[in-house]
């Protein structure tokens, strides 16, 4: 594919040493002679004799850039950015300069390189740097903030950026790359003589983000900078060179008979043309201008995407320089397509040329595969198939990589790799490629139903990976964590391996499995039970029934820990009464005594434990039951009455009986009460609880009857003398005492009744006093309007 075309040869109108190495805004090219730089328009690749702009400098011009509408100048003493439409200067930097590199990374390729390195992109811009260096420093210059961003005392013969936040350095005895944000260092052995390393003649291009490239006298090799490694790919042989240019993907270096044409990311030499007597060279849009000290020739290039266009309609996804061509223009063409398509693109290419170097290099295409988000499906089968006894142990951080990613994916459907680069389930479920499924075992599935059975595959996989590392603590986390392995098959994996498998089975919900290799261990059971939730209380309450007594009941139900208040108590008391009847009433003391209760289901709670005290009643647990009945403001009292009544139904007793008062008189069932405490034969009861009440007279007249009906006259007149009823009372008991009853007996209560009709003589007196005084108020205030309304009509009436 040849890349140099239709050379055009035109004579120049003055001498010149040297050309900068790229044309300017507008077409302006830019002749260096000396310290002046000249601009010359260029007009259908020809070169007008009319100077357009001539700036004059202090010191040698040493090269000459264009940076978006501006020009950059590097003299030996200064940096200047210059607007050569207007003749102008918009920034000046000075500083003693001995040699420089001007680097340029395009958005294009930053943004689809920060995916594959997993950064968010942050940049909308291309990047602008200029490395600048004398004897005892060096400076980096952002040329689109213009500031100085980094700047260090270091003594380097020489200096290239390789990457925003790296150079590459020489010193007398050393070559090295240097992180300018840690200061690391990373030395570099190229298998080359010190002598000539270390030559004078020595020079570096960098080439992209991730390659550069090494002159030693007539010799040029190409390294590949990643992952803070840096890897020699080429050497080429070369003649006595005195330009090298980067074309995108390739390197074009001029030497005093010809011009070589290099794919510098394969090494193999593309075009050579004669081209004798040049001096210097510059690139304009596609064309390359070659100089003599009297006249140019000018060659048309080939775009990269033409190159790409063709490329890609002579791929071959078997052959890795087809597939790195591809790859190398997709990456550095300006193709008008979107990131999500550049990016769709280079995964395919990129899974392919993988697949041919499993065989090489497994860990180094795994490192792709990741970038790349390569499905499973792909990864997997083509990884374990190779015979190498770590493909487990290399495919370990892809599977926890990819475990995260769909992980991910599973919960939101989508992977925003970037605000253009979005992928979706259907990037990872199904290879429906034929390109890629011919690198495929036979047997590898090409298709997933869902990204839970991706999942399933990943997580198995990544077992066995941790098991043949023997990695058992890595193993342990990861099963204790939430996953999608087949418990059969880690079941197998892990025979005899309880402690494991323990924390598998509880993270997988299978708690009957882990129950069953840890019950003959009571403490650690009771452990196990405590993780526990709602989901699993009949399971835990089984524990009891097969494998724990009751005395370990509050170990697990009636401890203070938030899985223990996180309990639906209702459901367990539901439980219980099924499974463990005995233990009831333990757990509502517990509840009562322990829980901030809602007051509904405070009163459930109580009502339910007093219902439970009424089936155990007995003469010895009365007292107690009685009291707690008694002092208790939160139960339903007609619930009560009703299991008090089925008990009395079935077998009465004066326990029954007793307690039945409590709800009743809650209820205000005054009679009632009295009834019951009169046939218990708990008279004296009857009458204090009438004599609490107020305005039931009736109930005072009722216990008169019966008292006289039974002769007891002694409770009779504890009653009528503790009570402080009306008058029409005093009438009805003297009513129904008996001529014969001696009234004598009733001193108390008969004071009692005339204290209080005196009190109600008095009463109605002052009533009777306060309504006339109302009365004749309500008169003269009645007079006095009237007056005020009509006297004036009145007095003038003849």
């Amino acid at each position: 594919m040849s890349l140099i075309q239709d050379g055009q040869r035109r004579h120049l109108s003055r001498a010149i040493t040297s050309v900068g190495s790229t044309v300017v805004s507008e077409g302006l090219i830019p002749l260096i002679n000396s310290n002046s730089v000249s601009f010359h328009r260029i007009v259908q690749d020809n070169i007008q004799v009319k100077e357009q702009l001539q700036l004059n400098y202090s010191s040698p011009v040493l090269d000459v850039f264009s940076i978006g509408d501006l020009t950059l100048v590097v003299t030996k003493s200064l940096v200047t950015l210059v607007d050569t439409k207007k003749s102008s200067t918009t920034f000046e930097f000075e500083a003693p300069i001995e040699t420089f590199d001007y680097w340029h990374c395009s958005t294009n390729y930053k943004v689809i390189r920060d995916i594959l390195e997993g950064i968010t992109s942050q940049s909308s811009a291309d990047v602008h740097l200029l490395l600048l260096r004398n004897s005892n420093s060096i400076s980096l210059l952002d040329l689109v903030s213009l500031k100085v961003t980094h700047e260090l005392q270091l003594q380097i013969k020489d200096a290239i950026i390789v990457k925003e936040s790296h150079i590459l350095a020489r010193t007398s005895s050393q070559l090295y790359l240097l992180n300018l944000n840690t200061s690391f260092k990373h030395f570099i052995h190229i298998n080359l003589k010190p002598s000539k390393i270390f030559s004078p003649t020595i020079h570096m291009v960098s080439v992209n983000d991730e390659h550069f490239i090494v002159k030693v006298n007539d010799q040029v090799y190409v390294f590949h900078f990643a992952n803070n490694k840096v890897n020699l790919l080429h050497k080429l042989k070369t003649i006595p060179s005195t330009k090298l240019l980067v074309w995108y993907t390739h390197l074009l270096i001029l030497n005093n008979s010809t011009i070589q044409c290099y794919d510098i990311f394969n090494g193999s030499l593309v075009q050579e043309i004669d081209a004798s007597y040049f001096i210097s060279a510059t690139l304009y849009k596609n064309t390359l201008i070659l100089f003599s000290k009297e006249f140019s020739l000018s060659f048309h290039l080939k775009s990269p995407d033409s190159q790409l266009q063709e490329a890609l309609s002579q791929l071959n996804h078997h052959n890795e320089h087809s597939l790195q061509t591809a790859i190398n223009l997709i990456l550095n063409s300006s193709i008008d397509a979107s990131f999500q398509s550049k990016f769709e693109s280079l995964q395919k290419l990129t899974t392919c040329q993988g697949l041919i170097q499993l065989d090489q290099d497994i860990p180094s295409v795994i490192s792709k595969f990741i970038g790349f988000f390569v499905s499973p499906l792909i990864v997997i089968p083509t990884v374990l198939s190779k015979d190498n006894p770590k493909s487990l142990e290399y495919l370990i951080p892809y599977l926890t990589d990819i475990h995260r990613k769909l992980t991910f994916l599973e919960r939101t459907s989508q992977l925003n790799l970037d605000s253009d680069i979005v992928l979706t389930t259907d990037n990872f479920l199904s290879i429906e490629d034929e390109d890629i499924q011919s690198f495929l075992p036979p047997e590898a599935p090409t298709f997933a139903k869902n990204v839970q059975e991706l999942l399933t595959l990943v997580d198995d996989t990544l077992v066995d990976a941790y098991l043949a590392t023997n990695n058992m603590y890595l193993l342990e986390s990861f099963l204790r964590r939430p996953n999608h392995c087949t418990i059969e098959k880690v079941e197998k994996r892990l025979a005899g391996n309880t402690d494991t498998l323990v924390e598998f089975y509880f993270n997988k919900g299978s708690h009957a499995k882990s129950i069953a290799l840890i019950h003959n261990n009571k403490e650690r059971l009771i452990r196990y039970l405590t993780k526990l939730g709602n989901d699993e209380l009949s399971t835990i309450l089984q524990c009891f029934t097969d494998y724990l007594s009751d005395d370990d009941f509050p170990k697990v139900f009636m401890v203070d820990s938030t899985q223990c208040d996180s309990y639906d108590f209702f459901r367990v008391l539901d439980l219980l009464k099924s499974s463990k009847p005995q233990l009831v009433t333990k757990y509502l003391e517990y509840l009562i005594g322990m829980k901030n209760l809602k007051p509904k289901d405070s009163e459930k709670l109580h009502t339910i434990l007093i219902s439970n005290y009424i089936l155990d009643l007995n003469e010895e647990n009365f007292e107690k039951i009685y009291k707690f009945v008694a002092a208790n403001k939160f139960y339903n009292p007609s619930t009560i009455v009703l299991e008090i009544k089925s008990r009395i139904d079935k077998k009465p007793s004066y326990q029954l009986f007793k307690l039945e008062t409590l709800p009743l008189a809650k209820l205000q069932e005054h009679e009632k009460v009295v009834d019951i405490l009169i046939s218990i034969k708990e008279p004296e009861e009857a009458v204090e609880y009438v004599l609490k009440l107020h305005g039931h007279q009736n109930l005072i007249l009722k216990l008169l009857r019966i008292f006289l009906e039974q002769d007891s006259q002694t409770l009779l007149l504890q009653l009528l003398n503790s009570t402080s009823g009306d008058t029409s009372l005093f009438l009805d008991v003297l009513e129904l005492l008996p001529d014969e009853f001696p009234i004598q007996e009733l001193n108390r209560f008969v004071s009692t009744q005339l204290v209080n009709l005196t009190n109600k003589a008095e009463d109605t007196t002052l009533k009777m006093n306060l309504l006339t005084s109302l009365k004749n108020k309500s008169e003269y205030t009645l007079w006095h309007d009237v007056l005020a309304k009509h006297g004036n009509q009145m007095y003038r009436m003849p």
